[in-house]
């Protein structure tokens, strides 16, 4: 069992910087949906007696960080696949992840409201809310979490298809290409919270996936090389920032258990 590690100042602080952001710039419907997650996951993580997933149980970011940037190309290599055999004549896979991320953007024009909500709020509480449903749903039906099973890789398949489908309702996603790679980006981070038994990889390769795929929207580098250099690197200074002001502690709270 994982030591419960939450700290009051930090999930608040999450909470109100979120919730300002989402109720000032978003679709009311959508800052509904990401409210009811972060406090979803916040009630069941405080109430679960026997924890399993946590956002960083070793201190080891490297590891994270590679097994973040290993699942990124992951995704992008099967989603090419499926995209070639599938959907020939759809845009290319960064393209089809931006327009994935793009089709919610319903709110104001400053790129760096939209950069700070889509490249880093939203990976901070969409990916432990993935964990938590993991997690609940593990406990429910009292599977192991440390052996792959039919039935675990079933709750990953479930997860990923209620990934899919909230990018398809609540956040308008309606090109079968696109909800094809947020399938497999689910399926992909469902492996990294089993392989690190924590979400810290995986909240990193949602914040890298996302800023790359901003990065492609808004055409802020001319090059694909560029563009994921530059996720890569919002996903390190992300961790740095999180570290030298203390909003994740040396010990206590690291945001957000699954």
């Amino acid at each position: 069992m994982a030591e419960k590690t939450i700290s009051d100042v930090s999930i608040y602080f999450i909470v109100g910087v979120l919730l300002f952001f989402l109720s000032s710039n978003f679709d009311p419907n959508l800052a509904l949906v990401f409210a009811i997650g972060l406090f979803t996951t916040w009630i069941y993580y405080n109430s679960d007696k026997e924890h399993t997933i946590v956002l960083e149980r070793v201190r080891n970011r490297s590891k994270s960080i590679i097994l973040a940037i290993v699942g990124y190309m992951a995704v992008l290599g099967i989603s090419s696949v499926i995209r070639g055999a599938l959907y020939p004549s759809s845009q290319s896979i960064l393209e089809l992840i931006a327009e994935s991320v793009q089709a919610s953007l319903a709110f104001s024009e400053s790129l760096f409201l939209t950069f700070t909500a889509f490249a880093v709020l939203i990976p901070i509480v969409e990916t432990p809310f993935l964990g938590m449903v993991i997690e609940f749903l593990k406990d429910t039906l009292n599977i192991s979490f440390n052996k792959m099973s039919v039935t675990l890789a079933s709750i990953f398949l479930i997860v990923s298809i209620g990934f899919m489908y909230l990018h398809l309702s609540a956040k308008g996603v309606d090109n079968n290409a696109a909800l094809m790679t947020v399938l497999v980006f689910g399926l992909v981070t469902c492996a990294l919270i089993y392989i690190e038994k924590q979400t810290m990889s995986a909240v990193l390769l949602h914040i890298i996936s996302n800023s790359v795929a901003m990065a492609v929207s808004y055409n802020l580098f001319a090059s694909i090389s560029s563009s994921l250099i530059f996720g890569i690197a919002i996903a390190g200074g992300i961790i740095l920032l999180l570290k030298n002001f203390r909003i994740i502690q040396s010990r206590g709270f690291k945001f957000i258990g699954g």
